[in-house]
């Protein structure tokens, strides 16, 4: 991964959730990562895995934030 000069890399994709009911309603959600080159450190992770809940009908909410 390269960080831009400024500092600041953005990585955006689209993830679509569906129901198990067998007329299944479908959902799709842009989600935004933005990196951010603090300094020329290698990352250390404090945790080996991350999880969020992301509350229903709530646009433009921030899952997470991680800090290495």
């Amino acid at each position: 991964m390269s960080i831009s000069p400024t500092g600041l890399q953005e990585y955006r994709f689209v993830v679509t959730a569906k129901d198990g009911a067998s007329d299944p309603r479908i959902a799709t959600a842009t989600v935004t990562v933005e990196v951010v080159d603090v300094d020329d450190e290698l990352p250390i992770f404090h945790l080996t895995s991350y999880e969020a809940q992301v509350p229903e009908n709530m646009p433009d909410y921030i899952v997470t934030q991680v800090k290495v």
